[in-house]
């Protein structure tokens, strides 16, 4: 039999009994809404910015898929996802792409790396790896999304409306008394230990990143750039030199026809190694030529 039914939901009574559990239970540094599943069916715009209203400063979600899709209203969010992966939910096609970059499980762990399946209804974000970005205090502040595909009519990334100048791409991953790496993209900060992806191939004054590396470096910063960009990876040797990193700089030259990645694709753990010491200073003569 049919019947017609509703569920008539108070969003101002969210909103209340939040405060009251979180002022019944105060103390605490963090207070998580769970909003996996639109909210419990209790539709995901109006109940989470109730909740968030009421005090909550995480969000819980069951997977990745479910803090994009809150994501697209709510932009400062902080999200735990209970199942960023699983070794068997992964798509198949998702899993070959990270294997046949030689990427482990190990490094989808420790780099929490996820992936937004075919069926996602942001028809954008489909079929990608989802590369995440924290800051100092493990915030998440950026994502780098690859399409693992290789069909055309996808674009490559498909990466937040942010500018990349203005943050330091996993911060909080960043040993600063050990030598520092600046690379290109995020599949060679994965493989080369303590790096920074630059996220392109410029380096700049008023860069985040080029802020917080004079500043907190303690030890040598390498320079280590695709091996089409060697003239690009100099420009950024010879920044990082007019500053007090002078005597610490040094540039790592690629082999011609690999980047980082490749190299680590290739040769794994011990081709990394072998890349690192090619790290070498730059004589000054060198650089007269070098416009910055």
């Amino acid at each position: 039999m049919h019947r017609n039914t509703y569920v008539e939901i108070n969003l101002s009574n969210i909103t209340n009994n939040v405060k009251k559990i979180i002022n019944k239970l105060s103390g605490f540094k963090y207070y998580f809404g769970v909003v996996k599943a639109d909210c419990y069916g209790h539709n995901n715009i109006e109940t989470v910015n109730a909740i968030i209203n009421g005090g909550c400063n995480y969000l819980t979600v069951a997977t990745l898929d479910e803090a994009l899709e809150i994501r697209k209203f709510n932009t400062t969010a902080l999200f735990y996802v209970v199942s960023a992966y699983d070794k068997f939910d992964y798509a198949k096609e998702a899993i070959d792409y990270l294997q046949k970059r030689n990427i482990s499980w190990y490094l989808i762990d420790y780099y929490n790396i996820g992936y937004v399946p075919y069926w996602s209804k942001d028809k954008e974000m489909r079929n990608r790896i989802v590369i995440p970005s924290y800051d100092e205090f493990g915030e998440l502040n950026y994502f780098v999304a690859r399409d693992y595909t290789g069909k055309r009519k996808l674009r490559k990334y498909n990466n937040p409306d942010i500018k990349k100048t203005d943050f330091v791409f996993n911060e909080d991953k960043i040993n600063w008394y050990e030598y520092i790496t600046l690379v290109e993209g995020a599949f060679d900060h994965m493989v080369v230990p303590n790096s920074i992806p630059l996220l392109g191939k410029t380096l700049k004054r008023d860069y985040a990143t080029f802020n917080t590396v004079i500043t907190k470096a303690k030890a040598n910063v390498n320079v280590l750039l695709d091996d089409d960009a060697l003239n690009d990876a100099k420009k950024i040797y010879k920044l990082l030199s007019s500053t007090n990193l002078k005597g610490r700089v040094r540039l790592i030259e690629c082999p011609d026809g690999y980047d980082a990645s490749d190299i680590y694709q290739k040769f794994g753990k011990k081709g990394i190694r072998k890349l690192m010491q090619r790290a070498k200073e730059i004589e000054e003569f060198e650089l007269v030529s070098v416009a910055v």
